[in-house]
Formats: structure tokens, sequence, C-alpha cells
């Protein structure tokens, strides 16, 4: 089963962590109540002393994580689709050449300040 990529207040990932703590519920659950990805609950329990640090400090619990312009979600369908379609090839791929093909999306779509970084 897919899910659609959801963007997460702070508020809700502190209604995950608090629900977390409370029940003790498996990230399995958690994911199927909240309506994400279980590595999404994964990496909010893993950081959830920093999230309890940022609702201490008041911050805007409605804020959401700003994401890339749409010129990075161009990028991002484009080196998806040579994945897919290198995944039916049976190409092996690795990250040095996901990003190649990145730079190479950004440079066919004339974007000159896209710069890749392997994280």
């Amino acid at each position: 089963m897919s899910l659609k990529r959801k963007r997460l207040s702070l508020k809700d990932k502190i209604d995950i962590i608090a629900e977390s703590e409370k029940f003790s519920n498996s990230v399995r659950k958690l994911a199927e109540k909240f309506g994400i990805g279980r590595t999404k609950v994964n990496d909010i329990l893993k950081n959830k002393s920093h999230f309890k640090k940022l609702f201490e400090e008041n911050s805007n619990l409605q804020q959401k994580r700003k994401f890339a312009k749409t010129e990075g979600l161009a990028i991002d369908q484009i080196v998806y689709n040579w994945f897919c379609k290198a995944i039916n090839r049976n190409i092996t791929i690795s990250g040095p050449l996901l990003k190649e093909k990145a730079v190479e999306a950004a440079q066919n779509l004339k974007l000159l300040s896209f710069k890749a970084s392997m994280a």
C-alpha cells in the first residue's frame, strides 16, 4: 500500500509522541492511526527530544516544514522516472549514479543554481 506524502505540523508530531508514550503503541499502529509511513513515525520518535524542545519554546505549532520549490520537484520526478526504468532493466543503481542523473536533469532543465549533495 502506498501512502501519499503527508506534511506534519509540530503539533501532529507531538501528538504522535504523546500517543506513543501514553499507550506504548507499536510503530505500525501509530503509522496506521496517523496515516503516515512507519519510517516517518520512527524518525519522529527518534528525534522526540528535539520536537519536545521546539514545543516547549512555544513554536508555531501549525508550522510545517518547507519543501523544495517546483524546480526541485521537477528534478525529483525526472530522476524517479529514470530510476523506475533502470530498475525494470535490472541496472545496478548507486548513490553517485543517482546524483549524476539529478545533475544531468538540472542541466537539461537549465537550472544553474542546482547543487546536488550527498547527505
